[in-house]
Parts: structure tokens; C-alpha cells; sequence
């Protein structure tokens, strides 16, 4: 899959190491975006654009960030996998608690790691195909249920009473608000939506 059709997410890790090897396993996933620590990526100009997160909440010596508690507090981890030295099943279950969608323990095996990979990956992905679709008008709906159906401009302008003119028009709105560039893009991503 093409970078740019991967969600963005950030990976959150003091560990240089521990990102290169959460890097090489993630990429197929994400278009990913290294920072080192919580604070490098809240002040990232571009923070609303990501759609997860990848994070290890541990300082260098293994121990939580004491700047992570305020956030767990706060159900902040909607869309993030930690992957984390620290094994304190309490601080995993308050990071599920407060929505993260997997706690994988370092050192992780392959398997861990990519069905939390997975698990974060499916999150986002019913988040994207749920929002997209739930954008178009009553009638953009009407429109895109019958392209999808296989009717022509003509046949869909019969269907609905309209001008076949009035589709095309519905027809380049729904393109844009779906962020595909044809008809067959469109009936794909309308399959995999209801799929």
C-alpha cells in the first residue's frame, strides 16, 4: 500500500533502538512519524493529522514519564498500542482502561507485536470507513448506493427524478468527500466500508 494511503500515526519511544525495531514492523501498516518523547510530539505543528499512536510511555530507565499520569487520567490513549519495558499490571490495565487498544510488554515477540499492530490497525481503519460515509447528504447517499449498484448516469438520473447533470454533479461531490478520483475507486472503497 502506497505511503500516502496509509493513516498517519506517530511512534512514541525515548528508546532509538526500540523505534528502529517498532519501525521495521509497523511501516507495512502506517506512514509513521518518529518522536522521542510525549512532549517532542504535542508540540508537533501537525498533531491533529495523526490518526493512532504507537507509544512507550517509559522513561530511558524503564519507568513511566511522570507527564503520561495526567493523560491516562484523562482517556487519552483512544487509538494507541503501548509497547512498554514497564510490566506494573496495574499501569496496563489503566492504559486499557483509558482506551489504548493493546499494552504489548517489551521484550515483545513478533507475534505480540503484530496483533497489536493489528488490533490498532483495524481500530483505525473502521474509524475511517465509518466517518468518510457518514459525511454525504441524504441524497449524496441515494447517488452513491446506485453507482455502487452499477447504474449509469442516465439510470440513476431515472432512479431519483433527476437530471443526469444534477448526478454528475453529486457524483463529484461524493469523490471529493470520499477522497477517491473515479467510480470504480468509489464502488471499492463502498464495499470494504460495508464489508
Amino acid at each position: 500500500m502506497p505511503s500516502s494511503n496509509k493513516p498517519k500515526v506517530a511512534l512514541i519511544d525515548a528508546n532509538h533502538k526500540d523505534r528502529q525495531l517498532i519501525l521495521r514492523y509497523s511501516q507495512c501498516y502506517f506512514n509513521l512519524e518518529e518522536f522521542s518523547s510525549i512532549g517532542e510530539f504535542i508540540s508537533s505543528k501537525s498533531i491533529s493529522s495523526f490518526k493512532g499512536i504507537i507509544y512507550d510511555p517509559n522513561d530511558i530507565s524503564g519507568r513511566p514519564q511522570t507527564n503520561i499520569i495526567p493523560l491516562v487520567n484523562k482517556n487519552m490513549f483512544i487509538n494507541t498500542l503501548i509497547v512498554s519495558r514497564y510490566d506494573d499490571a496495574r499501569f496496563a490495565v489503566c492504559c486499557l482502561k483509558s482506551g489504548a487498544v493493546d499494552y504489548v510488554f517489551k521484550p515483545f515477540s513478533e507475534k505480540h507485536l503484530v496483533d497489536g499492530l493489528d488490533t490498532l490497525q483495524e481500530k483505525i481503519n473502521s474509524q475511517i470507513r465509518e466517518n468518510v460515509f457518514d459525511r454525504l447528504t441524504a441524497r449524496e447517499k441515494d447517488v452513491c448506493e446506485l453507482i455502487s449498484s452499477g447504474l449509469s448516469t442516465k439510470e440513476i438520473a431515472r432512479v431519483l427524478d433527476i437530471s443526469p447533470r444534477t448526478v454528475d454533479v453529486h457524483r463529484a461531490k461524493i469523490l471529493a468527500k470520499v477522497g477517491v478520483s473515479n467510480s470504480p475507486q468509489l464502488i471499492i472503497k463502498r464495499n470494504v466500508a460495508t464489508y
